[in-house]
C-alpha cells in the first residue's frame, strides 16, 4: 500500500468517524417535535371531513386535557405489568402508528413471545371490535386484556389498582381528570 493509498484510507476512516459521531450525538438530543407542551386544543376529537360518524362517541368520557395526560402517563407506566417492566408503549409504539415495527411477534414479560404482535392504534373511535381476532366489542373493555395476559403483561387489574393507589400523584391525576381520587378499573 503506497503512503498516497494510506492518507486517502484514513481521511476517510476519519470522515466517516466524524459522520458517526454527529449522527450519533445529534440523535441524542431532545427534539422539541417529539415531547411538545400539550394543549387543551391538541386533544380536541374531532371527524375529519368526509369520515362517517365514529362508533364511539365519548358519552361520558368527554375528552379533556387532564383525561389525556392521565391516559399518556398510564399508556407508558410499566407498574401496569405484573414485573414492572413492560407498559402498553412497549409494544404499542408511536414512531409505528403504535403498533411494533421492530418484532413479528410482541415481547411480554420474561421476555415471553406473544402470539401476536401489537395492532396499530390509530382512530380506533371507528372501530367495532378489538384485539386481532375481534373478541373485544368495545374499546372500554379493551385494556384489561393485555394486561391480564399472562403472557403479555401477566398482571390482574387489582394488583394494578393497589400499586397505582401507592403513587401519591396518580391521586392528583385521577382527580383532574374525574374530580376525586378513585382509582378504579373503568377509569
Amino acid at each position: 500500500m503506497t503512503n498516497r493509498t494510506r492518507k486517502k484510507l484514513i481521511f476517510a476512516c476519519m470522515g466517516g468517524a466524524i459522520l458517526l459521531a454527529g449522527t450519533f450525538f445529534n440523535g441524542c438530543r431532545v427534539d422539541p417535535k417529539v415531547l411538545p407542551e400539550t394543549t387543551s386544543e391538541q386533544v380536541k376529537f374531532y371527524i375529519p371531513d368526509g369520515f362517517p360518524q365514529p362508533v364511539y362517541t365519548f358519552a361520558g368520557n368527554e375528552v379533556t386535557l387532564a383525561g389525556f395526560t392521565l391516559g399518556r402517563k398510564l399508556f407508558y407506566d410499566p407498574r401496569l405489568s405484573a414485573d414492572n417492566t413492560i407498559s402498553c408503549g412497549f409494544c404499542h409504539q408511536a414512531p409505528a402508528s403504535f403498533a411494533n415495527a421492530n418484532h413479528a411477534l410482541s415481547h411480554g414479560i420474561g421476555g415471553q413471545f406473544g402470539r401476536r404482535n401489537a395492532p396499530v392504534l390509530v382512530n380506533l373511535a371507528w372501530n367495532q371490535s378489538f384485539m386481532w381476532d375481534g373478541g373485544i366489542n368495545h374499546i372500554e373493555n379493551q385494556p384489561p386484556a393485555p394486561i391480564q395476559n399472562p403472557v403479555e403483561m401477566g398482571e390482574t387489574m387489582s394488583n394494578v389498582i393497589l400499586k397505582l393507589s401507592a403513587v401519591p400523584s396518580y391521586h392528583d391525576d385521577f382527580k383532574a381528570a374525574f374530580g376525586d381520587d378513585s382509582i378504579t378499573t373503568q377509569r
